[in-house]
Parts: C-alpha cells; structure tokens; sequence
C-alpha cells in the first residue's frame, strides 16, 4: 500500500472521532492497489483525511452504500453501493451515503435519511429526496411529482444515483 495511504489513513483514525469507533456491520476498505490487494484500511463511520489519498479499489460490506469524496468536508463526493475492483478516485473524506441530517450537516449513523433540503425564495433543492423514510425511486416524472407534492411547479434539474441496488433521484431542483 503507498505511504500516503497509510499515512492518511492513520491519521484520519486519529481524527475521527465517535463516529469512526461507531461498531456496525456496514463498512468500507480502501485499497491503494486495485483489485484488492495488499494492505487495505476498514473504515466504519464518517471521517476527514489530512491529505488526499488515491484509493484503487474498494470493498463494502453490509447493504449500505458510501461516499468517497475529494473535498475535506464532504464535497465533491462519488458514491459507491458495491465494491469495485479498478477504480481511481482522489479521497479526503469518506461517510456512509446519504447519511447528511439538516441539522447543521451533522453526520447521523448509516441508513439514517431525513428530508433535508436548501429552500430559497424561488427554489428548493433536495440533494437526496425521502419520501416516507425511504429514497425516491428514479423513474420518468418522478422529480416533478416530488416537487409539485411540495408546492412547486416543477423540476428545474434532476439525477439520479445508485443506492442499495437501486436507482433513486438525486439533486432534484424545485422551482415554481
């Protein structure tokens, strides 16, 4: 395994608090070498890396999905919902997917949603739509249906990504 990687690694156990000591059978191995060889770093919960590391494979574990993200808070994030043997990805942060509370962007424990979005006087945006606890399936008409079941008009923007197996909307847009 490269030195940064295990040196990044390291470090984020150091820093990551409560949530990476969190026990769980979900949980995600980073690999520098891609199809998972050599040594590989077990991560449980959310953490924030020092310094960027390139990670070749990953392996999950359990049925939840996770982020592995460029940005140091979060930010630029590629979600993974089954191991993949040849990747390359650049990482500072890695958590759970779809694990954002609205409340001042805390992290909640793996398969946690809430219904957090960003309203404005024009628009909402839903990064990850719940309805009734679960993701909103990605099917044609969807992120209207979802934003004129809020009041809106319509969706100005959506996408979609990979969760548990299924396709489920993301970054929906609501306008009026």
């Amino acid at each position: 395994m490269s030195r940064a990687l295990i040196a990044g690694l390291a470090a984020a156990a150091a820093v990551g608090g409560p949530a990476q000591a969190q026990s769980s059978n979900n949980s995600v191995t980073l690999f520098a070498r891609g199809h998972y060889e050599g040594p590989g770093r077990t991560i449980t919960g959310p953490v924030r890396l020092p310094a960027p590391v390139t990670v070749k494979s990953v392996k999950i574990q359990g049925a939840a999905g996770w982020d592995l993200c460029s940005g140091n808070s979060f930010t630029g994030c590629r979600a993974y919902s089954q191991s993949d043997p040849s990747t390359v990805v650049s990482v500072r942060s890695v958590r759970p997917a779809g694990t954002i509370s609205a409340e001042r962007g805390r992290i909640l424990p793996p398969g946690v949603l809430t219904a957090q979005s960003l309203r404005g006087h024009a628009s909402e945006y839903f990064p990850a739509p719940v309805e009734s606890g679960n993701r909103v399936a990605a099917q044609p008409g969807a992120a209207t249906a979802f934003c004129k079941a809020r009041g809106w008009g319509s969706a100005a923007h959506e996408d979609s990504e990979m969760v548990g197996g299924a396709a489920s909307l993301a970054d929906v847009l609501c306008v009026r």
